[in-house]
């Protein structure tokens, strides 16, 4: 799947993947963990058109994570007018009991997210050529 920029969500403190680090282990470009608000205001003000060095706005984004903060992540960028789609290794807020789970899970597809639950992310390309993936 493609996307412009990829929002990091897996956690507070964040679990940073092997998929989202260069062979010298720093993030891959595009890869933003989101930790806090400071973190969650970078990311909406990269979104704007020239957010990124002057680069158009972003059009597509993939959150993973589907916890609370993956799920507010999620609904900001599709309210901006971003195709979003939110990648969860189980259920969304999987924390939660499962009716209620599954309820958000509804409620965030009746808004235009894609939710992809059950979902193991294993490689990252993002449309500007830079790339993650597990090792082989």
């Amino acid at each position: 799947m493609a996307s412009d920029e990829l929002v990091l969500a897996t956690g507070a403190p964040p679990v940073i993947p092997a998929w989202a680090r260069a062979a010298g282990g720093a993030l891959i470009g595009g890869v933003h963990p989101v930790r806090n608000l400071d973190d969650s205001a970078a990311w909406l003000g990269m979104l704007r058109p020239g957010g990124r060095g002057g680069q158009p706005g972003a059009r597509r984004a993939v959150v993973v994570g589907g916890g609370y903060i993956g799920v507010e992540m999620a609904e900001a960028m599709v309210r901006r007018g971003l195709e979003t789609t939110l990648i969860t290794r189980s259920n969304v807020m999987s924390i939660l009991d499962r009716d209620m789970s599954t309820r958000i899970g509804t409620v965030l597809k009746e808004a235009g997210i894609e939710v992809l639950t059950g979902t193991k992310v294993g490689l990252a390309h993002l449309r500007t050529g830079r790339s993650g993936g597990l090792p082989p």
